[in-house]
């Protein structure tokens, strides 16, 4: 057997195959390493998160400096106000006067009020009186005095976007009312610079009901900054605190929040992760490098199992499979520069292949052999049967009496039939089944041959289905329809509108059984070779061939046609007991 150089399949990747396992193991050896490295950067990202939070909150402040300083400035002059304002709310052109003064040497300020609980202000910078006691939020104001600050997109008084700083007054321990100062948005905003740091800081001041008092963009622009899910008193609660989210515009970025003034004033700095520096950037290397270790170290031990291992067995398992499926010309197995243990098992496999492929040769002559021998069996039994019909037929010419020219007859027809069946066993490719189709077909043709000459006036129509028997019910079932066609043709008659018929039907019905069926029909008798006269043997031979298909008959006989029907279930071949 010449050797030819193995080409293996790809291999396919399965859970179980060694590459997988491989990894699986390489996987557990550096699985320490790689918990290790985690460990660490974990270590290294939180040191520099609270690096960077810590300076997000140390910037944040520093940007709103001006700003917390301007509101405490406000509230002192505010508070001083009303220390003066207290003896002359009695007359208030006196009390106007003095805050349209104090008004005169602000630049900040554009209007200052003294709101009594009665929510009508008489007392204001304008001189002119006016009813708050209808205002949104005034009955809450009153109802809890303490120093807040809210937004007026519109002033009541100034008619402009301000932020107003609600402070309370007491006399002589009893609240006595607030002194309201208002300061334009326009200035708030300029005391936020536009871009407080390198780093992208972003600032929004709110009051205690969320509204924005100033930010870095401007108040258009400032609900954008905000995260998107705020709770002012969860934070305010907090103190300062810094988390990581999305802002209302979908960035993600680090905030940090602390209150300004008195818990009134909140304060919301923020800006991008990437401002956190390269600290995350060195912790990434740090995770990576046990990762490139444990690819290099697979792919090395992969490539090594590939060459050492996996393609000779992949060899091995195709070579097997093309032998397992037939292929003895195949040249020997060689593989590509084997190890020791793998060139033994290349020689083991081609002696292998060598000792069954001589093994089966011998058994393919041994059968063919034994088939030559068969075939001149049913050969013989053939030839040696349709002498013995010859005899017989030589025999009925000579003699004169009808009814042993019937008998004779009868054994001539039953003897060729057998015959028929020998003949069909040695001619077909398949000596272990017969086409009972091709059978039967030859066997109307026998019968309607000894019929004699009334048979030439009877139309055979012929409807049969290919199937495959066993001889040992293919013998039986040709002498049952040998029987059923000579009574047939005996009792076939012509009827008065139509030909003479016979049917015969061949088929596998739907529970499995084979149908066989022969019909003739009845009226005028077609000559003398149909008598009636019958020794009874064909109807006992039926029931002998029919019980030994294990089968059942059916006869259906009507006035103008005779049927009988016989059914039977294929028999598996069981081989005789040694």
């Amino acid at each position: 057997m010449p050797e030819t150089r193995a080409r293996p399949e790809p291999v396919r990747l399965s859970l179980r195959s060694l590459p997988v396992r491989l990894i699986g193991l390489m996987t557990l050896a550096l699985l320490p390493l790689g918990l290790i490295s985690l460990y660490q950067t974990r270590s290294v990202i939180d040191r520099a998160e609270d690096l960077a939070r810590g300076a997000l909150i140390a910037e944040a402040r520093q940007a709103v400096a001006l700003e917390r300083r301007v509101l405490i400035e406000a509230v002192g002059a505010a508070r001083g106000l009303g220390v003066a304002l207290l003896p002359l709310l009695d007359d208030p052109a006196r009390c106007s006067a003095v805050l349209g003064e104090f008004i005169d040497q602000s630049n900040q300020i554009v209007f200052a009020g003294f709101l009594p609980p009665d929510g009508v202000m008489r007392c204001s910078s304008h001189g002119e009186e006016v009813d708050f006691s209808d205002f949104p939020g005034f009955a809450e104001l009153m109802a809890a005095p303490g120093l807040s600050f809210e937004v007026n997109e519109q002033g009541a008084v100034s008619g402009q976007s301000v932020m107003i700083a609600n402070v309370p007054i007491y006399a002589a321990g009893a609240f006595a009312g607030y002194v309201a100062i208002s300061i334009p948005h326009a200035i708030v905003n300029d005391l936020l610079p536009s871009q407080p740091a390198e780093r992208g800081l972003e600032i929004v001041v709110l009051n205690r009901a969320g509204e924005v008092i100033s930010a870095s963009e401007g108040l258009d622009g400032a609900r954008a900054l905000l995260p998107e899910a705020l709770d002012t008193g969860v934070l305010r609660s907090d103190g300062s605190t810094t988390f990581r989210g999305r802002n209302q515009a979908g960035e993600v970025r680090v905030f940090a929040t602390f209150t300004l003034l008195e818990d009134e004033v909140l304060v919301i700095g923020s800006w991008p992760v990437g401002a956190i520096g390269t600290a995350p950037a060195q912790g990434r290397m740090a995770v990576l490098f046990p990762l490139l270790m444990w690819a290099a170290g697979v792919l090395v031990a992969y490539f090594g199992l590939h060459r050492l291992v996996i393609r000779h067995v992949s060899a091995l398992r195709d070579a097997m499979r093309r032998f397992a499926l037939g292929e003895r010309d195949v040249a020997a197995l060689q593989l590509d520069a084997p190890s020791t243990e793998f060139a033994q098992a290349q020689r083991a496999f081609n002696r292998m292949v060598l000792i069954l492929s001589e093994a089966e040769a011998r058994r393919e002559q041994d059968l063919q052999d034994k088939e030559v021998l068969l075939r001149e069996v049913h050969h013989r039994v053939k030839n040696n049967l349709q002498m013995i019909a010859s005899i017989m037929n030589m025999q009925s010419r000579t003699v004169t009496a009808p009814e042993t020219k019937r008998v004779l007859q009868g054994l001539q027809r039953r003897v060729q039939g057998l015959a028929a069946i020998h003949r069909t066993l040695y001619t077909t490719t398949e000596m272990t089944c017969v086409d009972v189709a091709a059978l039967a077909d030859e066997m109307v043709s026998e019968v309607a041959a000894l019929a004699g000459q009334g048979a030439r006036a009877v139309t055979v129509r012929r409807d049969l289905t290919p199937l495959q028997l066993y001889p040992d019910q293919a013998v039986p079932l040709s002498m049952v329809l040998s029987e059923m066609l000579t009574n047939a043709f005996k009792y076939v008659g012509r009827p008065e509108d139509a030909a003479a018929r016979i049917d015969v039907t061949l088929k596998a019905a739907p529970d499995g059984r084979v149908e066989l069926a022969v019909e003739n029909t009845r009226g005028t008798p077609l000559g003398e070779e149909l008598d009636n006269d019958s020794t009874g043997i064909g109807t006992r031979l039926m029931r002998a061939f029919v019980m030994q298909l294990d089968g059942v008959e059916e006869v259906e006989d009507l006035p103008d046609s005779y049927r009988m029907v016989v059914r039977f279930r294929p028999a598996e071949f069981v081989p005789d007991a040694a």
